[in-house]
């Protein structure tokens, strides 16, 4: 009876030595985001070509606050949390371009924001590689440029392109920067530092 007791003794060490390796490999290769403020990708003699990208406001069809209009759209609180994150933004950087995918409510997440006009273009919808191509495209026309799209499509460009585990909540960012035609992606973006 103590031999067993000895080897169960002997395979729980084992498997709790397991267990902390896995859970140690698990945190270092999934990693989450570097934490960018906009206060240090704003300044004045920054030459860089920067790509802001933005989940939509909250959504009309999954919450209880009011809707702003259609129910694909964003709530009234979604459209004032754009607004008031759209001036933070734009105090520090005032001439960018905006883009938005087809949906109602990344378009009007997107006219909250930023009090612009709005270019949508269906295929910021498309979250796969191609995605890149057509980030490089709207890079080499504009010094910046601001995009807002769905949750999945940045988790998927953070965790492509840097593994970074990234579950974005609405309006929250990403930020990436274009140097000799390759995009890199710096983090998340902190508007309020």
């Amino acid at each position: 009876m103590a031999g067993y007791n000895m080897m169960y003794s002997y395979k729980r060490v084992i498997f709790f030595i397991f267990l902390l390796i896995l859970a140690l490999t698990v945190t270092h290769v999934v990693k989450t985001p570097d934490v960018v403020a906009l206060s240090s990708v704003s300044g004045k003699n920054d030459h860089k070509t920067r790509i802001f990208l933005f989940r939509h406001g909250e959504r009309c069809d999954r919450s209880d606050n009011l809707c702003l209009s259609d129910a694909d759209g964003i709530t009234l609180l979604g459209a004032e949390q754009a607004v008031n994150n759209g001036e933070m933004f734009n105090a520090r950087v005032s001439d960018y371009e905006v883009y938005s995918t087809d949906t109602t409510r990344t378009v009007q997440t997107a006219k909250y924001f930023s009090g612009k006009a709005v270019t949508v273009l269906p295929e910021l919808s498309v979250c796969d590689v191609t995605i890149f191509d057509t980030l490089k495209k709207l890079a080499a026309k504009n010094k910046n440029t601001v995009i807002f799209t769905h949750n999945h499509c940045l988790s998927f460009i953070a965790s492509y392109m840097k593994n970074w585990k990234f579950e974005p909540e609405y309006l929250d960012g990403l930020v990436m920067s274009e140097e000799n035609g390759d995009l890199i992606l710096d983090g998340e973006l902190d508007l309020k530092e």
